[in-house]
């Protein structure tokens, strides 16, 4: 009896430190939707699970993309499929991701991280944004600001509000860097795309933007902004505009002013050009230098707390 009841122990003990040491996130078959706030478009991008695999002798997740947008230029839809997409992997409450054109795994998200800690925050793995010459190593390093409690849909999950501290070198790397401020959430991930880089949010090669909706086989269906669909795509930003703000005036000499109710709501305000290039532009709250522009028509893309709109504007 008494050695019954040790291999009884024996077993629990075991079954309970396997059970501890298994995936709890990406085994709930987990999907996310996003917006796509390219310089010239407007959309959504769902990734979703495909297939498992080995890579380097360990077991990875193989997602797909899916997204549908539409471009303001050519006034028409895009929708393409992404398959193997991105490779992730869990273990102890740490998410991790193989960079392809790196061959390399990185930490994606430590859900153990407390406050106070940092984050090495490696380069996104995304086709034709990053140069070959961009080292493995080159990291931006973000800080753990606090831990917090968040619920959906009745469930608590421990959301982390993660701010930059350091940025790679920026003479090597010249691309600017915004201090946002963004959330990573417990079994969702970043609230800023699925990659919390700050690449995602400085470089303008990937068509990023904030998390719309979120589900898996545990939590039902949840939007993060009631109102919008998870497939929502604005087709006729003039109207867009309108309806939230408008620009003035337009066409342009000199100086734009944005007409909203609350200039701090806007936090970063980007022009891009007919060719898909981003043009340096100056700003103060809801005054945009237009005076260092060359005449042409460009797409002035305004970034709020919780959403991101294009418009065109004409400089003369």
């Amino acid at each position: 009896m008494k050695i019954f009841r040790l291999f009884t122990a024996i077993l629990f003990l075991a079954t309970t430190q396997l059970s501890f040491s298994q995936s709890s996130w990406l085994e709930e078959n987990p999907s996310w939707y996003y917006n796509i706030t390219g310089h010239t478009v407007s959309g959504f991008q769902k990734n979703y699970y495909e297939k498992d695999t080995i890579i380097q002798d360990l077991s990875f997740q193989v997602f797909s993309c899916y997204s549908k947008s539409w471009d303001f230029w050519s006034e028409s839809f895009s929708e393409r499929t992404n398959e193997s997409c991105f490779y992730v992997r869990e273990e102890d409450n740490i998410v991790y991701f193989y960079h392809t054109q790196f061959d390399t795994i990185y930490e994606l998200y430590n859900f153990n991280s407390m406050p106070g800690d940092t984050l090495k925050i490696p380069p996104p793995d995304f086709p034709n944004c990053l140069p070959d010459t961009t080292p493995k190593d080159l990291y931006s390093v973000a800080i753990v600001e606090s831990v917090d409690t968040i619920y959906i849909h009745g469930e608590p999950l421990k959301r982390f509000i993660i701010d930059y501290e350091v940025q790679p070198d920026e003479q090597q790397y010249p691309i600017p860097i915004y201090s946002l401020g963004y959330e990573i959430i417990e079994k969702i991930g970043s609230t800023i795309y699925f990659f919390p880089s700050y690449w995602d949010l400085s470089s303008g090669c990937l068509p990023s933007g904030l998390i719309r909706c979120y589900e898996n086989n545990k939590i039902p269906l949840y939007n993060f902004n009631e109102g919008v669909d998870c497939d929502y795509i604005t087709t006729n930003i003039n109207k867009k505009a309108k309806e939230d703000f408008f620009v003035y005036p337009n066409p342009v000499s000199s100086t734009a002013k944005i007409n909203v109710e609350n200039c701090d709501k806007i936090h970063k305000i980007e022009l891009w050009a007919i060719d898909g290039k981003r043009v340096p532009i100056q700003y103060n709250n809801c005054e945009v230098d237009f005076s260092k522009i060359k005449a042409g028509t460009y797409i002035l893309t305004i970034h709020f707390n919780n959403k991101t709109i294009n418009t065109k504007i004409q400089k003369i």
